[in-house]
């Protein structure tokens, strides 16, 4: 291959690297839909791997158990056995909110340890730029919400899971 060729062919791989899409560039977000909102991260992910996060936009859905808590865990199972790694400090005034799971869209910082307090914890990070925190509804309050017989969840195609209203027979 001569000189002025290996060039033109060193110049096109390079133009072909920079076209490709970064997970970490555009607006830093994981993903996210047509609107422009974060897509969800799932809280296991998010508390296994939070490096892989680092710097990222999104939401994710997280355990709150109020009493004056700044911390967010991956699941009340994981608040109950008071695992730190799995939770999630956020920088968003939570103090008004009730106990339980909500989703928080916002930016992670991810940090293995905070030494603010009298002892050291680890936790999975921090979201900043906290933009919702809305209620998550769970499939144990959709089960308590369906009155009696005249509705059922059922799996749609066996993946999702859908409230079938029933008509209710009078009497």
């Amino acid at each position: 291959m001569n000189r002025s060729a290996l060039i033109a062919f060193s110049a096109l791989i390079l133009v072909a690297c920079q076209q490709q899409p970064s997970s970490k560039s555009g607006r830093g977000m994981v993903g996210h839909n047509d609107s422009g909102a974060p897509r969800d991260v799932s809280a296991l992910a998010l508390v296994a791997n939070p490096s892989k996060f680092d710097g990222l936009t999104f939401s994710v859905k997280l355990y709150y158990p109020a009493r004056g808590s700044k911390i967010m865990f991956a699941g009340r199972d994981r608040y109950e056995m008071l695992d730190y790694p799995s939770a999630v400090l956020v920088s968003y005034d939570l103090t008004r909110i009730p106990e339980g799971n909500y989703v928080v869209s916002g930016k992670f910082q991810a940090s293995r340890e905070d030494r603010s307090g009298p002892v050291p914890m680890s936790f999975a990070g921090i979201l900043t730029e906290v933009s919702v925190v809305r209620p998550a509804p769970t499939m144990s309050e959709a089960e308590k919400d369906c009155p009696g017989l005249a509705c059922r969840i059922e799996f749609v195609d066996g993946l999702t899971p859908q409230v079938i209203y029933s008509p209710v027979e009078k009497k």
